[in-house]
This record gives structure tokens, sequence and C-alpha cells, in this order.
């Protein structure tokens, strides 16, 4: 059987009963400390001044809403010289200052105003036996994280942009790295605003941003102390861009089959063939599925081909198949089915760049003019254009990699950190997909002080 002590809300206060009043339970709790200390002076008092009396709701019980009626000591100051002539005595594991709920309560409060926003937290809290307003959960989780971002201090941050509307207005974001925290969310993106949150946190000792300028010269007004490390995917994904830019002779939208040959899959059984035992099986399997994979995508796209000679839309073609329209009317520009494979790729390279090794190019990319002489630089540029194209691609094509190459050297300790340093942008790319799932949550009808509340502090 449980005692009065087990519906005690916290240490140091003594339950006098328990009652059910109108579908609420009702707990009458006094304060069992026989003195206190004034906040002024801080003089120890034992004269009892009266009594007063504080409503706290807590947890429910039986899926009941549970009110704590606390009656509290008042105590008179002994010291004559202080201010206060009396004062109340706190309890602070109980609930804050003139509060209306428990602090375990108002923890709960929080983490649903967190994970679901003001409306649907309301009315599960209702459910739940523990009703509050959407306004009570968006005001309480607005104060907590006010309260708890004044003590945040970072020193690895992560910048990056997310967007508002999607070519309209762009906002930037701010990571703890180290903690995996969202620290503040900015309405704009310039180079003025990150400069101005920067110079408040001089603490910041990395940045983590990707290759665009406004966060680089941010960066450096800001927090000119601060490491800047360039996001190496970004890197990579530039480098792969520029490579296929440069090495690319005709794209996918002309038409060009990309599956594999006959001769591809030869060579895949000679090597096969040539594996050891213990990779036999597993080399096996590999070319089984790839074949399974072609099979199947080349069925598909016999069946899109078959529909579209019948003549159906390309909507209606969707509909049948479950693919998306996009992705229906970019197979019916093409003669076969797109799907290259690595080593078809890697074999392309080789054959259109005699006496240039696959392995050297995949594993380090020396400099243009150390790896190619620059007399035979237009030669091999004409063998990567397309039939027809004009005189003066060889020389677009040139300056492109000569502005890819200025581009990287202007920020190269950037990239030079990145190759070194552990941070990157990952963890704020992560949070920037929370946010735009946040938002899509509050149908885009929410102001930056509620998606700062909703992210910031977020478990």
């Amino acid at each position: 059987m449980q005692t009065k002590s087990g519906w005690a809300p916290a240490r140091g206060v003594q339950v006098l009963g328990a009652e059910r009043v109108g579908g609420r339970w009702l707990i009458s709790v006094v304060g069992r400390q026989e003195a206190g200390s004034c906040p002024a002076c801080g003089e120890r008092s034992t004269l009892r001044h009266g009594w007063y009396i504080q409503h706290l709701q807590d947890l429910p019980v039986q899926g009941a809403v549970m009110t704590v009626k606390l009656r509290m000591s008042r105590w008179r100051c002994r010291n004559a010289e202080c201010e206060r002539l009396t004062f109340a005595e706190p309890l602070p594991d109980i609930a804050a200052p003139h509060a209306h709920r428990t602090r375990r309560t108002a923890e709960l409060v929080e983490l649903f105003g967190h994970g679901v926003g003001g409306r649907p937290g309301e009315r599960l809290m209702k459910r739940l036996g523990m009703p509050a307003s959407d306004d009570t959960i968006l005001r309480q989780l607005k104060r907590q994280v006010a309260a708890r971002s004044a003590k945040t201090a970072i020193r690895v941050a992560g910048i990056d942009d997310w967007s508002w509307r999607k070519g309209c207005g762009y906002g930037t974001i701010v990571v703890n790295l180290e903690r995996r925290e969202v620290v503040d969310v900015l309405p704009n993106r310039s180079a003025a605003g990150t400069a101005n949150w920067l110079s408040k946190h001089p603490e910041v000792e990395i940045v983590s941003r990707d290759r665009c300028g406004l966060y680089a010269q941010g960066a450096r007004e800001g927090a000119s102390h601060a490491r800047q490390v360039a996001d190496r995917f970004h890197l990579l994904q530039n480098l792969r861009e520029t490579i296929e830019t440069q090495l690319t002779r005709a794209d996918r939208s002309t038409g060009r089959a990309l599956l594999p040959t006959s001769d591809g899959e030869d060579e895949s059984g000679a090597a096969i063939a040539c594996s050891p035992r213990g990779q036999r099986e597993v080399a096996e399997h590999r070319h089984l599925a790839r074949q399974a994979q072609r099979l199947s995508r080349q069925t598909i796209f016999d069946r899109i081909r078959a529909l579209h000679d019948a003549r159906v839309t390309a909507c209606d073609i969707a509909r049948k198949t479950g693919f998306g329209r996009r992705s229906i009317t970019k197979w019916l520009r093409l003669i076969a089915p797109c799907g290259a494979t690595r080593r078809r790729a890697k074999a392309m390279l080789a054959g259109r760049l005699p006496g240039l090794s696959v392995a050297s190019l995949g594993g380090r990319l020396r400099p243009w003019p150390r790896s190619v002489p620059r007399d035979q630089t237009p030669r091999l540029h004409r063998q990567f254009l397309p039939p027809g194209a004009a005189p003066g691609e060889v020389a677009r094509r040139q300056r492109q990699c000569a502005a890819s190459g200025a581009q990287i050297a202007k920020d190269r300790r950037a990239v030079l950190a990145a190759m070194t340093e552990p941070w990157s942008n990952g963890q704020t790319e992560g949070q920037i997909t929370k946010l735009k799932l946040v938002k899509r949550q509050m149908y885009g009808r929410a102001k930056l002080d509620l998606l700062q509340a909703r992210l910031i502090g977020a478990a």
C-alpha cells in the first residue's frame, strides 16, 4: 500500500492528504523547514511571519489531472538594516519562483514544444492529463531556449545556409559540431551577419563552412583568429563536376547508351576466373547482381518505350509504371537506359587519355600543366569535344579549368585544413534537414523566433 510520502513532489515537504475533487486529484502539501535564510542579507531567521499557498500542476495520476496545493512559510528577517522585512520559503527542487507547474511538468512541456509544436502539443498534453494551451507551450519553450542560449559556449562552429523559400530567400544556421546541437538561426545569408555573430562569440576557434565566399569573408571579419575549414563533400563535388565538364564528350541528354557492352561482361568473366578461390564467390555474386540490375532496367525501359510507341502520354506512363513523370520524360529522350558503372567510366577515361593510368587519376590528381604539356592541351581538349563544336570551345574549357584552380588557390588554407582536420559540415547538413522538417510541420507560418525555439537545444 502506498503511503502519503509517495505522493510528495519533492523532498522537504510533508503530504497532509489527497482527495479527488471533480475528476481531479488535489494533494495538500506543507513545508517542513524550521527556519529560512533571507535572500537579501543572508541572515537566518526562525520567526515565522505567516503562510502563503501556491497551486502547482504536477504529473497526472491514473490519467487524471493532479494539482499540488503547496502551503509554505513566510519568514521575518531579523536584520534591522535589511531592506526586506519578510521573505518566502524557497523550494528550488519543486518549482521555479512564480511558476504554475512543477519542474518535472515544465520539462515535459518543453519536450512537447520541441517535438511537435504548439497546437499538436496542446492536444497531446490534454489527452495525457497535463492540460496546457499552445501559447503556454511556446512561451515556456522560448523562455527555456533563451536561458540556455545565454550560457552556451561554442568552440567549433559549422555554418551553412538554408532556404526560407527556394530561390527567393536564404538564412544561416550555426551548429556546435562538438555537441551536435543547433546554436543559432540567422534570418539572412550575408557576410555582415556572419561577422556580427562571430564577433559576439570570441570563443570560436574553428569555423567549418562550404565554399560560399560570403561565409569565408564573414569569418575573416568577425573571427580573424579562427581557423577556417572547407567542407570536404563540397570540395569533392566541385572537383567531380569540373572533371566531368572537361572530360565529357557528350552528356546523357544526347541519348548515348551507357549500359556496359558484352565486351565489359567478357572482361568481368575473365576477372572472375582469375580471382582467388576465396574471392571468386564474392565476385560471382557481384557480377550476377549487376547483370540482374541491367536486365531489370532494360525490361523497364522496353516497357516504357512500348507504351510511348503506343501513343501513351508521359503522365499515363508514370501512373502505370509507378515512376515519376520527370524520370519518364528523361528516359524517353534516351535510346538505351542509363546506368554506367564505375569500371566503364574509368575505362572510358583511360581510353581517351593514352599514357595516363586510371590509378594515378583516381588516387592523386596533379596540376594540369605538369601532367599535360601546354602544347598538347588543345589536342587533348579536342578529344573530348562533341562533333561540330565551335572553335572557341577549347579556349572556353581552358578558362574553366583555370577559374576552378584559381578558386581553390584562393581558399588554399581552408582546403588544406579540410584534408587534415576532422571537422566537416556533415552534421550541419543533417540539422538543415531537420530544419526543413520543422518548417513544413508549421506550414511555413512560423516566424524566426519560433523556428529558433524548435531547433536550439532540441534533443
